[in-house]
Parts: structure tokens; C-alpha cells; sequence
């Protein structure tokens, strides 16, 4: 029989179980799920049915097993922290993130799944945050959906380390455009009518006809880092749809992750080196 990852909480105030799982950020969805899966348990026993909870309760929800619908395959994936809820990786560049019909086995989620597999437990796949194909660098997933609910309704900061064609001639500020998707497949475009992509960047290095930077996403648009500096006329490196001609892989990676663990409660703070 495979182990139920459980979440325990410590009641404090009188409180409803129905109301505290959502001051929680679970869904009622997911509260019914959990009922219905015999996962709810108060003080060791279990609870079919909404109930008071006084304070000094001890409330337990075990994870019930979901079903995914890709292939699992087994391939080596760069861990960079994990624990019973969450899991870092470091996605290499040129590979994507899902499973789809070009990509159905050569996928990050693919070889995360296989990986999760192996253990003993109902853990799934849950991107958190999703990168390019050919960008490179850390993705959180959620191992449930309930365990993504939360970390949606968490404020997750995402900085990311570039190298752009030339340089700029301020050197730190804000870049705001308005980005639209052009009729070019994937491709996105500066328009009057797009939506605005914020950007907070600031040069660190400046080479002989390169510049690095490290960005600070305060929107999530497609391609909106890619996009942004492309407008102003210095495309990163390697980005070819957006106007770099270097033939070597993109130079932007997704180096920096911060958020509050949706269990623990404790500031998380990962780094990596990006490989350019």
C-alpha cells in the first residue's frame, strides 16, 4: 500500500473545518475530494462530515492519489531541493517543460513523473511555474494539486539571469511595453494594444558587445523577457525568433526562486549558476 503524505495543523480559535481548510487555500473541491477519499481525520479519528474544531484540535489531511495522463519516463533530472510537497529542478535548456504531441516523451514532466514514481507515495507533477523550451533553469512543482492550489495564492518571485546583444544605456530601471501575440506561431510582438509586460532589470557586467543582466518579472507575459529586450534593439543571445544571429543556446536562465512554503511557513530562497 502506498503512504499518504498527510498535513497537520494545530488549531488554535475555535473554527469550523470546512473554513479553516479554506483560510488554508483549499479549494471546496478539494475539501469534498478529501472527504470523500476518508482523508480528513481530527485527533486520530476520522471525519466524514464539517465539524467544529476547538482549539488544541489536531487536524490531519491525507493527499488522496491523482491520476496523470502522460507517459512516465526515465531519465536523470537535477534536483535542487525537495522535501514531501515540493520539488526544484533545473530544467536544461532546449527542452520542454509538458508533455504535448511533438514532445509526448522527451518532457521535463516526464522524467519528474518517472522520478516521483519510484517512490512510495501519491505524488504528481504540478508545474508551478513554466519555462520556455529553450530557456533554462529552476521550476518549482507542487507533488498535488492541492499543494499547487496554495502555492497560487502565494506571492512567488522569479528573477532571472540574461545576456542581451550591446549595451544599455541605463544601466538599472523599469522597462515597460505593451506585448501582443502576432500571427508568427508562437512569436510575440510590441503593439499599442497589448498587454503591458513590466520588467525590473539591472546590469551587473558589461562585456565587449554583450551585456549581462539579471530582470525581475512583475508580470508573467509569454516570451516577455525575450520580447522586451528585443524592442529596444538588443535581443538576448542565442534568440533567434526575436533577432539574435549567435547560433549558440539562449542566454536566459531562471537563476533565482523565493516564496513562502505553503506548509512550513518559511521564506524559501533558491539559487543557481546559470551555464552561459
Amino acid at each position: 500500500m502506498k503512504r499518504k503524505i498527510k498535513i497537520t495543523y494545530l488549531i488554535e480559535d475555535t473554527i469550523d473545518i470546512d473554513s479553516f481548510l479554506g483560510n488554508q487555500s483549499i479549494s471546496s473541491s478539494n475539501i469534498e475530494h478529501l472527504y470523500q477519499s476518508k482523508g480528513i481525520y481530527v485527533n486520530g479519528q476520522l471525519v466524514l462530515t464539517n465539524q467544529l474544531l476547538l482549539a488544541s484540535d489536531l487536524l490531519e489531511i491525507a493527499l488522496y492519489e491523482e491520476k496523470q495522463t502522460f507517459k512516465a519516463i526515465q531519465h536523470p533530472i537535477e534536483i535542487i531541493y525537495e522535501d514531501d510537497y515540493l520539488l526544484i529542478v533545473n530544467k536544461p535548456a532546449n527542452l520542454n517543460v509538458m508533455s504535448n504531441r511533438r514532445y509526448y516523451e522527451n518532457n521535463l514532466s516526464s522524467y519528474v513523473l518517472n522520478y516521483l514514481q519510484k517512490q512510495d507515495t501519491f505524488f504528481a507533477v504540478h508545474l508551478v511555474n513554466r519555462l520556455d523550451r529553450i530557456t533554462q533553469g529552476l521550476v518549482l512543482i507542487a507533488k498535488h494539486g492541492i499543494l499547487h492550489h496554495m502555492l497560487e495564492k502565494t506571492k512567488i518571485i522569479k528573477k532571472y539571469q540574461l545576456r542581451i546583444k550591446g549595451h544599455l544605456e541605463n544601466k538599472k530601471g523599469t522597462i515597460a511595453v505593451p506585448i501582443l501575440k502576432s500571427d508568427e506561431g508562437q512569436k510575440r510582438m510590441v503593439a499599442p494594444h497589448g498587454k503591458m509586460a513590466i520588467t525590473e532589470y539591472e546590469v551587473i557586467q558589461e562585456n565587449s558587445d554583450s551585456s549581462d543582466i539579471i530582470a525581475t518579472l512583475m508580470t508573467g507575459k509569454t516570451h516577455q523577457l525575450r520580447v522586451t529586450f528585443a524592442s529596444l534593439g538588443h535581443p538576448i543571445i542565442g534568440d533567434s525568433l526575436y533577432g539574435s544571429t549567435s547560433v549558440q543556446d539562449l542566454c536566459l536562465c531562471s537563476y533565482y526562486l523565493e516564496f513562502i512554503h505553503p506548509i512550513t511557513k518559511q521564506k524559501m530562497i533558491f539559487k543557481i549558476q546559470p551555464s552561459f
